[in-house]
């Protein structure tokens, strides 16, 4: 009995021992997916020039990161922050703080020995005093920042960058909402902490799925339109094969806003190749007595497994104020199978309006709950994607194939263009 206790023991042992983790990547590579690295930076950020304060925040760090696709690291960290200006009476400024946060990095080239990065990040920050003065002890972090890494080992990584922050309460919890925003720089350096034993798998191919002969997608959406109007509406649009690799679009909305009914038609005619499309495409958009027929030329390139490139150009015709030219350069990142990632640049303004002002940092994101037991559903946020408005909704594909697509990446290529405005 004591020897058949001993076997049974064992056995659930055996069975209870977690199975090694995969990585993806070619053999030492080491942004390859599925790495974890121990990451510990220092950081210097100073008020940007016309700010109203002088302050600077020194900032010392230590996080995990998990690379969840090849050159894609997501990451959490906890850090300690001294923070010294000039107070509004004359005397010095200084408050000690807290912040935890999570950070989005990706490496566009991924290649080895060094290898540029974007990244973008979120986070809270609780300090001793209220920051910036007038304010809380409690605000929201955001930065963006670029830098470049290099690989000193196949464990230990060096990295150098440039970073933008901006700090504010949000108005969360009293009616002052005095913001801070700061420009610096910092280092770090990431430790690998993958298993030993992790096992080595080749890296995903770049498949592009078969072209769907058919596909319709419905959009539900409700949220903040351009000028602080809210409302809701829905986005139909059909997409068909007209003739071996030649494609059409056709589209229409309807949203109400504040009392008003905002409506859009539009047609696109668009080809499509082994690593993305090109078109053109036609909306007209009318809010009572107004209108505008916008003209675009729209492309999508395929960089690689994870990430789509897409860009807009064209001219804007309104008949109650001045014609405007718009462009929009803008990156899906499918950083997970079920998770995507859209951020860019839009622009839309008159000749005379045109300048710095005139651009716009656009994000969103899009999350598929569960491809198989719902197919072609998926829940999306976005902020300045459209024309300058902030949206949440519901999204659904229709296709011949629908029910057997895993994966946002297999659903997109297959499908038709998601968006062909700035």
């Amino acid at each position: 009995m004591q020897r058949f206790a001993l076997v049974v023991t064992l056995a659930l042992a055996a069975s209870c021992r977690s199975t090694p983790p995969e990585l993806r990547g070619a053999p030492g590579d080491p942004r390859a997916e599925g790495r974890t690295g121990v990451r510990s930076s220092a950081a210097l950020l100073v008020s940007v020039p016309g700010e109203t304060v002088g302050v600077e925040d020194y900032i010392g760090s230590v996080g995990l990161e998990r690379f969840v696709r090849r050159g894609l690291a997501l990451g959490g960290e906890l850090g300690l922050h001294a923070i010294d200006g000039v107070a509004s009476n004359g005397g010095d400024y200084e408050a000690k703080g807290l912040s935890a946060g999570a950070s989005l990095r990706w490496h566009p080239l991924a290649t080895r020995g060094w290898s540029p990065f974007v990244e973008l990040g979120v986070g809270l920050l609780a300090t001793s005093e209220a920051f910036p003065e007038g304010g809380t002890n409690l605000n929201a972090l955001r930065h963006t920042g670029v830098g470049v890494e290099f690989d000193l080992t196949e464990h230990l990584r060096l990295a150098a960058g440039l970073r933008q922050q901006h700090v504010s309460n949000g108005k969360g919890e009293v009616a002052n909402n005095p913001s801070w925003e700061s420009q610096g720089a910092y280092v770090a350096l990431s430790f690998d902490v993958t298993p030993r034993d992790a096992r080595q798998l080749d890296p995903r191919g770049m498949t592009v799925p078969a072209a769907e002969p058919w596909s319709v997608r419905l959009d539900a959406r409700g949220g903040e339109y351009g000028s602080d109007d809210t409302g809701g509406g829905a986005v139909l649009a059909l997409d068909t094969r007209v003739y071996r690799d030649l494609f059409a679009q056709v589209r229409g909305s309807l949203d109400s806003t504040d009392g008003e009914t905002l409506r859009e038609f539009g047609a696109a005619l668009y080809v499509r190749g082994a690593r993305g499309r090109a078109g053109l495409a036609v909306d007209r958009q009318e809010l009572d007595v107004f209108a505008d027929d916008e003209f675009t030329l729209f492309g999508e390139w395929l960089a690689n497994d994870i990430t789509t490139v897409s860009s807009v150009i064209g001219h804007e015709r309104r008949n109650h104020a001045a014609d405007r030219a718009v462009a929009g350069l803008s990156l899906r990142i499918y950083a997970l199978d079920n998770l995507a990632i859209d951020a860019g640049m839009g622009m839309r303004a008159t000749s005379a309006e045109f300048g710095a002002d005139s651009f716009r940092l656009p994000f969103g994101l899009e999350f598929a709950p569960a491809p198989q037991l719902l197919p072609g559903f998926s829940l999306f946020a976005q902020r300045d994607l459209d024309d300058r408005g902030t949206f949440l909704g519901l999204r659904w594909f229709l296709s011949p194939s629908a029910a057997t697509f895993t994966t946002l990446r297999e659903r997109d290529y297959s499908s038709g263009p998601l968006r062909l405005r700035p």
